[in-house]
């Protein structure tokens, strides 16, 4: 076999490290300009999504809203069968109101198989006082404490949300007050499954969005959490009230590692959109029946409504539940910003090419020792 000449092997890994180092030069220019091309379409489709869903609150004066959330099983989600309570399930009726000027309210209900109805809370804001009104667990719809707190965030919602208002304001937050409060929206590279996404971080737990784009943008999925310990709610119906699309049905899977998968399942059955509503639905409880605690955190004074002892009348027709206290702020969950935004991998690249260079360079040497 005819062997090369000692310096016309050098001449030939000299030349191949030459041009190995000219192919890995550029790639960092390359992939920060393909990143950020990427990133400027990307920003385009997010500042589009992000006034496609101002524009949507910003034309809803006010939004009235009857809700049904019942227990299901997983069979009952098989197929497309409409989701309906069973005649012998409890079902929770929420009623909520939302108005212009941080004015929002809500009524927390439940209905029993036999059709009694019990009122458990309701709460109101009307743009600087929050108003939580507890009721007695007795049945009778007796008023216990109401608790008077100062309304710190005109842009979140109340505490406790209803499967509903986590598809239609996930966290509390309209879409775009969300992503001024530190949420992000993400367009990923395979939209076969989701055109777009948001994200944002809520008590230290993930929030994940599938946005619908023929929906006017609504949530059709919201996880909080990991896969094996999570929430996930998803819209099962859509309907367009008003030129507006909204969630008309639909489940949530509360998922864990001991207690498995527990489904419940929601649907609207009245809504009302920018109609007269009557604002006594956001203020203070006109009748305060006697006997009714009432707490006011903003000057951290209480009183007992009525004249005196009739807390003690109170606590004789309830005698199983226990005594009255001042109860938790209702503040609306605080919500910090998401993780950096997701880059180019050019560093992989630059690692893989390395890697190929190093690996010629071997084979080069190999051969010009075989040569000599």
């Amino acid at each position: 076999m005819r062997q090369l000449p000692r310096s016309r092997s050098v001449r030939l890994l000299r030349i191949g490290c030459v041009a190995i180092g000219l192919f890995l030069l550029p790639l960092p220019w390359a992939s920060d300009t393909l990143a950020a091309r990427a990133s400027a379409a990307e920003a385009s489709d997010r500042e589009r999504i992000a006034k496609i869903r101002q524009a949507y609150w910003a034309s809803i004066e006010t939004m009235v809203v009857e809700i049904e959330e019942f227990p299901l099983e997983a069979k009952d989600l098989d197929g497309d069968a409409e989701l309906k309570p069973k005649s012998s399930s409890y079902v929770t009726l929420y009623d909520i109101a939302i108005a212009s000027n941080g004015r929002r309210a809500m009524r927390f209900r439940t209905r029993s198989p036999e059709g009694e109805i019990r009122i458990n809370s309701e709460v109101g804001e009307d743009g600087r006082n929050l108003y939580a009104t507890k009721f007695f667990m007795t049945g009778q719809n007796d008023m216990d404490t109401i608790n008077i707190l100062k309304q710190k965030d005109q842009t979140s919602f109340l505490r406790e949300l209803s499967s509903f208002l986590w598809l239609l304001m996930p966290g509390g937050k309209t879409c775009f007050d969300q992503l001024q409060a530190g949420g992000r929206i993400v367009i990923p590279a395979d939209r076969s499954r989701s055109e777009a996404e948001y994200e944002f971080t809520r008590k230290g737990s993930a929030v994940h969005c599938e946005i619908d784009p023929e929906h006017d943008y609504l949530p059709r999925r919201v996880v909080i959490g990991e896969p094996d310990e999570k929430i996930a709610f998803e819209a099962r119906e859509f309907k367009k009230i008003g030129g507006h699309w909204f969630p008309a049905s639909g489940f949530v899977n509360n998922a864990s590692k001991l207690g498995g998968d527990r489904y419940a399942g929601f649907r609207v059955v009245k809504l009302k959109l920018n109609e007269p509503v009557d604002p006594a639905m956001f203020q203070m409880p006109r009748v305060i029946p006697p006997g009714v605690q009432v707490v006011e955190n903003t000057t951290f004074k209480g009183y007992v409504s009525g004249p005196p002892g009739a807390r003690d009348e109170v606590a004789k027709r309830h005698p199983a539940s226990p005594a009255a206290v001042s109860g938790a702020a209702m503040d609306a969950p605080d919500l910090i910003a998401a993780e950096a935004p997701r880059v180019f991998p050019w560093r992989g690249l630059i690692l893989a090419g390395g890697v190929a260079a190093l690996v010629s360079a071997l084979c080069l040497r190999r051969r010009f020792r075989r040569d000599a």
